[in-house]
């Protein structure tokens, strides 16, 4: 069996820091892959950093592209630190910056941390952007964990990823749900300037819902849409944080209201297929939230749905972290990675920008690609 050894590097919507997960990948001819997470670790953003991300509605063009090379540099020492305290090789990175604008009906989206700059700390190929020809070709640019998903994860038909945002995939579709710990981490952080998150739920199960919230918060006119369907920071902050921020409730009761929110969320995405006894896998950051996952697991339950949880393993947190270190390698070895028919551009395509180092050519890059290819043949 052929093992390609990698990095992914997520750092998403949630602000609660860059996910780094070393991961092997393996496949046999005409068998499907395998992989491993070795070492995953989870690295703050810092108040710096945290600051100006939560400002950046605030940014002129110049502090933009500013903070988008300085980004840059953040993660490339970031994955430089990670790898040299290991004593560990990889042969490519896949990285996902926060997603600052996503506007594909305008034809754009930008992700912070320039690839040719985090490139110049590494001594291996770099991938990012992986949404940008997506939506050059008319799709969302999300969701990209679909095809990876179905790769990765044959067995399980259904799987919900609880992160900033949270999204679905099962055999037929794939598409985000609804906004997750981007919402959750920010309620946390107002209640108490010296948090991060609400771990394991416990300011949200000492509040409680509040009906006319939730109502409104159900009721938003996004939810009505059908797939392909991509959310983003600006649309919740334009339409989702005025409701939970308009003072009315306290923040136990905006954090209760809303994990029934998700829940309310995930249960209605399930309950118009065909899943009666099936099993799905949750997964995500948000999956350490106690609470959260409870009243999932309720929802669920309520359909005749089996939690399946990837609580006490690397999946757990770092799941969006394998899934673009593998979205990196399958750029390497020009290998399709993105699904148009879930992303709405209906083509299916090699997404991402591949970045080399100061001191690597792209000999590697075509070498991998002819073998690979000739495996196919």
């Amino acid at each position: 069996m052929r093992w390609w050894t990698g990095i992914g590097v997520m750092s998403g919507s949630s602000l609660d820091g860059v996910d780094l997960a070393l991961c092997r990948f393996g496949r046999e001819q005409g068998a499907g892959w395998q992989f491993e997470i070795q070492e995953a670790e989870t690295v703050g953003l810092g108040a710096e950093w945290l600051n100006r991300l939560q400002r950046i509605r605030e940014w002129s063009a110049p502090e933009l592209l500013e903070h988008h090379f300085a980004f840059g540099h953040f993660l490339g020492r970031v994955i430089r630190r990670f790898l040299s305290r290991r004593g560990k090789a990889v042969n490519w990175a896949g990285i996902h910056g926060p997603t600052l604008f996503h506007r594909p009906r305008q034809g754009f989206t930008f992700q912070l941390g320039a690839g040719e700059v985090i490139a110049c700390h590494t001594d291996f190929p770099v991938v990012t952007d992986f949404r940008h020809q997506d939506v050059a070709l008319g799709g969302q640019g999300a969701p990209l964990v679909p095809l990876c998903e179905r790769l990765l994860f044959p067995g399980i038909p259904f799987l919900v990823n609880l992160g900033g945002i949270v999204n679905l995939t099962t055999a037929a579709a794939g598409f985000d749900v609804c906004v997750g710990n981007q919402a959750l981490n920010e309620l946390a952080r107002a209640a108490d300037s010296g948090l991060d998150c609400d771990r394991e739920g416990r300011l949200a199960r000492r509040g409680s819902v509040a009906p006319q919230l939730l109502e409104q918060l159900n009721a938003l006119p996004w939810y009505r849409k059908s797939p392909p369907k991509a959310l983003d920071r600006e649309w919740y902050e334009r339409e989702l944080r005025p409701l939970l921020f308009e003072g009315r409730n306290s923040i136990e009761d905006c954090l209760a209201t809303y994990v029934e929110h998700i829940a309310d969320c995930v249960a209605r995405s399930l309950r118009s297929k065909e899943e009666l006894g099936a099993s799905v896998m949750i997964s995500g950051g948000g999956n350490r939230n106690r609470y959260l996952v409870e009243r999932i697991e309720q929802r669920l339950a309520e359909q005749g749905i089996v939690l399946m949880n990837s609580r006490e393993s690397d999946l757990d947190l770092y799941k969006e972290a394998l899934i673009f270190a593998f979205l990196g390698l399958l750029n390497l070895l020009g290998t399709v990675n993105v699904d148009g028919q879930r992303t709405g551009s209906g083509i299916e395509h090699v997404g991402g920008s591949l970045h080399f180092p100061p001191r690597v050519s792209g000999e590697l890059v075509r070498r991998e690609r002819s073998e690979s290819s000739g495996k196919r043949s």
